[in-house]
């Protein structure tokens, strides 16, 4: 029996600069700064759908916290859902934190439901042991700062801080658990990677 439709994901931009040692996009994919732009045709064939009354849009990349702008012209154009269907429209992310400001502003604006939003955290050494970024803007220290810039918000309890559970992380993921606590945020996880050679071995 086909079931009503309750969440679309697609990708508002794809240019990120970090070099995350477990990410599946390759360079030439990452590197490519090229945006979704059909939204009048995505809020013509879905209106023609069967779709739950709450539908959730997903918004991904590349690193969404680098489209502000864009997300909000996503969001006015597919909220047109709302009218054609009685629906409520529901804005999420995941996010690497590059610009989490950006995305709690949204929050503040009501286009991000906050209960839906991730930030993906490699925990206290995110920037030297994992996501090695060429710009050294984005050191620890600066991924670090998203921590407390979430745990001090008003959505502490609602976005998710969720860690890679990989051979540069496990040493330090008990700290920065303990970090993210004590800085306010309630709302925590790890999670394993698909493909990581890591979990057959007897050390890890």
């Amino acid at each position: 029996m086909f079931r009503n439709i309750s969440a679309v994901t697609f990708k508002i931009g794809e240019y990120c600069d970090l070099d995350c040692e477990y990410c599946f996009q390759k360079y030439d994919v990452k590197t490519r700064d090229r945006k979704f732009t059909m939204y009048d045709e995505l809020v013509s064939f879905l209106s023609k759908l069967p779709l739950d009354e709450d539908l959730e849009f997903k918004v991904t990349g590349g690193e969404s916290s680098l489209f502000i702008d864009e997300i909000r012209y996503a969001y006015k154009k597919l909220s047109k859902l709302e009218r054609l269907q009685d629906i409520r429209i529901n804005f999420t992310t995941i996010s690497n934190g590059t610009n989490m400001e950006g995305l709690i502003g949204l929050m503040d604006d009501g286009i991000l439901r906050s209960w839906g939003c991730k930030y993906s955290w490699d925990g206290l050494y995110s920037a030297s042991k994992s996501r090695k970024p060429k710009n050294k803007t984005y050191s620890d220290d600066f991924f670090n700062d998203k921590i407390k810039l979430i745990g001090q918000s008003k959505y502490n309890n609602d976005i998710l801080v969720r860690m890679a559970l990989t051979s540069n992380t496990i040493d330090s993921l008990a700290d920065s658990f303990h970090y993210a606590l004590a800085d306010g945020c309630r709302k925590l996880e790890y999670y394993y990677i698909s493909d990581n050679e890591d979990y057959t071995k007897p050390e890890f």
